[in-house]
């Protein structure tokens, strides 16, 4: 029987995952190797330097590797940044006759040959660019609930996979591209100048424009919920009856007419997304006893029977098609949860469809977009499906 250690056992061995909590001497070992770079390479050379990885988010539990993005001009050559690190402090794991595009190199310091040093580096060279890890590194800093998530995460995994490198990393990739998917949505919305407004009278006009013209795809196809204003779920049944009776060949107009009443007397409520100063898309939100009880069930009949105290209800999504997949629904959920939490409700609720993704019919909104941001399911009744954020009490000034 062969025993012989092989060199993947041997390096998971003297290599294993080490998980600290988070020591400030992280951004002093940063600088440090930061100015050392610099000297090597040479300021002319590069365009930016930047901190990294778990170590550069405070209070975050990490490896005690500082990870650095180094971004050199475009005109560097990849022999000439190695022949400037050819230090036998640093160990570069892709060459230029890798199959990897230039300069994408990897510098590893501090890798003994029975171990870890006592400064780790892993130095990640790039040509100037919009990259993941700054976006996920700033995620994690503004957003510090998410960071607690991922140290969670981290824990648990370090459990699993203490000699398992390749398995550490892929047990977290889940949460870091939808840690990802959220930042990419927020640095969309900052580009595109993403406004939420509650509405208010003085929005009347913008509401009325959005379903107007963008609420649905030009070509008429594609969503079999247009025309509309989203007037039905605030109107008893026979209401909205005595509506339909009007439609006769102007079902739009009709709608219209009643919408800018329901308008006029406060009834509607909700909030419009703006992207300068033109309303993009529309959340039909407000407190679930002002939904009467009608034949559609805007709210479904166990939500308002399982209620846990004063409830926000989010019945309607609306985005203009030219604005999909860009971080919009995200950001009206996010605010109907941030002005529930200050006016006291207890909960915010959605009542989505069975399915996680989005489908042109699905005006409540996909329960992956309620998942992100919280929600957990209470139930399903008939394909809807209740998602549940209970909220914590705004902190006393």
């Amino acid at each position: 029987m062969n025993n012989q250690e092989t060199d993947r056992e041997r390096q998971a061995r003297i290599y294993p995952i080490v998980l600290r909590e988070h020591d400030p001497v992280w951004a002093d070992w940063y600088a440090a190797e930061k100015a050392n770079l610099e000297r090597l390479i040479g300021v002319e050379n590069i365009a930016r330097i930047s901190h990294i990885g778990s170590t550069a988010v405070p209070g975050l539990v990490a490896k005690p590797t500082v990870d650095i993005l180094l971004e050199i001009k475009e005109g560097v050559q990849a022999n000439d940044l190695i022949s400037a690190l050819s230090s036998p402090d640093y160990i570069c794991l892709n060459p230029p006759d890798m199959p990897t595009p230039p300069p994408h190199l990897t510098f590893l310091k501090g890798y003994l040959s029975d171990g870890f040093a006592e400064k780790v580096y892993h130095i990640h060279v790039r040509f100037p660019g919009d990259w993941d890890e700054l976006r996920f590194r700033d995620h994690l800093i503004a957003h510090p609930e998410a960071a607690a998530e991922y140290a969670e995460l981290k824990r648990r995994q370090f459990q699993n996979h203490e000699h398992d490198r390749n398995g550490y990393t892929a047990a977290k990739t889940d949460f870091i591209q939808s840690i990802m998917k959220k930042a990419r949505e927020g640095a969309c919305r900052q580009t595109m100048n993403l406004v939420i407004r509650p509405l208010t009278p003085d929005l009347a006009s913008a509401y009325l424009d959005y379903f107007d013209h963008r609420a649905f795809p030009s070509d008429g196809d594609g969503n079999p919920n247009g025309p509309c204003y989203c007037n039905a779920p605030t109107m008893e049944t026979a209401e909205v009856r005595r509506m339909v009776s009007e439609f006769g060949d102007d079902v739009k107009g009709a709608l219209r007419r009643n919408a800018a009443r329901q308008l006029a007397e406060g009834r509607l409520h909700g909030y419009l997304a703006f992207v300068d100063g033109i309303s993009i898309g529309w959340c039909n939100a407000g407190d679930m006893d002002s939904y009467p009880v009608n034949d559609w069930n805007f709210i479904p009949d166990s939500a308002r029977r399982d209620a846990c105290g004063r409830t926000m209800s989010i019945v309607c999504f609306s985005i203009a098609p030219d604005h999909c997949g860009r971080g919009v629904a995200t950001a009206l959920l996010e605010r109907v949860i941030a002005d529930a939490r200050a006016a006291g409700y207890a909960a915010v609720e959605g009542y989505g469809e069975v399915h996680r993704e989005l489908v042109a019919w699905d005006f409540h909104g996909p329960t992956r977009l309620y998942e992100k941001a919280g929600f957990v399911e209470m139930a399903t009744v008939d394909d809807r499906v209740v998602m549940r954020r209970i909220l914590e009490r705004p902190p006393m000034s």
